[in-house]
């Protein structure tokens, strides 16, 4: 070998078709190596895989000292420009370069040992092949795949009047589908009669004459009277004279109170309309008493406060009304959570003493709306009253 300095890695590998010269560099499988010595065709050659080797250079694209080195496996020569058909070996060594008697120039190359690859990225793509359906690729530099448009079936304009589709050929992916046009819908205005929602021009229409007159759908003329609910003008209306007036309109009022915590009675920011009728409380317990034991709610109004609805339980979520327990035989009442605004109790002894229960409304216009709570609640309770207020 020309550069007989360092230490080399050598291998031994079968000589390829052509055989090999010495001191030259072949791309042998996946593997830049450089011969030792001339071999012929299918011997086994001593090439150096590692090492500092001489190598000849292309003319004009002399590799700098350090810079890389990439090698033509064609010409067998070394350059330093990258290319789609060269491949990265190794880097110049420093040693200067050894020139011979027949005018031959040698460079010292480092010979790295890695896995050859075009442009000395290995995994890099070295050519894109079109396929079915599909035109264009290339093996250097930027490659464009386009669709083969001669290779998609088309739909040939070929049909017959009044077809949906007509196709040209047997594999196309829309047939002849044969419905006249005719009879898909069709709303000819021309042949509607008076007083009828449609008419259609054939008996296959998905939207026939319907046969009803405009006159007998239900109409709403303005001419009630006030107060009325409505007045028709005719005997097949759907919906005739009421005679009713609105006299009260019931309304639902709702109050937030949030930890009641000290057991006394407490006025709300709610103060009852005037001439209020109150018809029915209740209470939403939006979060639960945490306090060890029972507690319970009561609302009325001031001076009252378990006047509409009393003892509420606060340990649970939920909505909580007024009502009235049974013995356990179910034959007298035993007690209400309806305080005595809107109930009218008094408890039962045995079958023969039944007792007495009896749900009223009360006129609580004008007042205040007060709760009270067990001592230490710090549950989240909305109250509500429904009442009723004339119009």
């Amino acid at each position: 070998m020309q550069f007989a300095q360092g230490v080399k890695e050598t291998v031994l590998r079968t000589v390829p078709a052509g055989g090999v010269l010495a001191d030259t560099a072949y791309l042998i499988g996946v593997e830049i190596l450089v011969a030792t010595d001339d071999y012929d065709a299918a011997d086994t050659g001593v090439f150096v895989k590692r090492g500092l080797v001489g190598l000849k250079p292309k003319a004009g694209d002399v590799p700098v000292d350090g810079g890389a080195c990439y090698l033509d496996a064609t010409t067998h020569e070394v350059q330093a420009t990258p290319g789609a058909a060269v491949y990265l070996c190794g880097a110049r060594n420093s040693k200067d370069a050894v020139s011979f008697d027949d005018g031959t120039t040698f460079i010292g190359v480092d010979l790295d040992g890695t896995v050859a690859a075009v442009y000395g990225v290995p995994g890099d793509i070295q050519g894109v092949t079109a396929g079915t359906g599909l035109t264009g690729g290339g093996t250097s530099g930027p490659v464009t795949l386009s669709i083969d448009s001669s290779a998609i079936p088309g739909m040939a304009a070929v049909g017959g009047a009044g077809n949906l589709v007509q196709t040209a050929a047997a594999d196309r992916a829309l047939s002849d589908a044969s419905i006249p046009v005719a009879n898909v819908v069709t709303e000819a205005a021309a042949a509607s009669a008076a007083d009828q929602i449609v008419t259609s021009a054939g008996a296959s229409k998905v939207v026939k004459d319907s046969g009803v007159p405009l006159a007998n759908l239900p109409q709403m003329a303005a001419v009630g009277g006030v107060g009325e609910l409505l007045y028709t003008v005719a005997a097949d209306r759907a919906v005739s004279s009421s005679g009713l007036a609105v006299g009260m309109l019931p309304r639902i009022a709702r109050v937030r109170v949030t930890a009641p915590a000290d057991g006394n009675a407490h006025d709300t920011a709610l103060v009852l309309p005037a001439k209020a009728l109150v018809l029915d409380a209740w209470i939403d317990v939006v979060t639960a008493d945490t306090v060890p034991g029972s507690t319970t709610f009561s609302f009325g109004v001031n001076g009252t406060t378990t006047g509409f609805v009393t003892g509420l339980d606060l340990t649970s979520t939920g909505i909580a009304t007024g009502g009235v327990d049974l013995d356990g035989t179910n034959n007298w009442f035993t007690a209400t959570t309806y305080g005595s605004l809107l109930a009218d109790f008094v408890a039962g002894t045995n079958a023969d003493d039944r007792g007495l229960y009896a749900r009223k409304i009360k006129d609580k216009g004008g007042e205040t709306v007060a709760y009270q709570a067990s001592a230490g609640s710090n549950a989240v309770i909305d109250l509500y009253v429904m009442y009723a207020v004339p119009q």
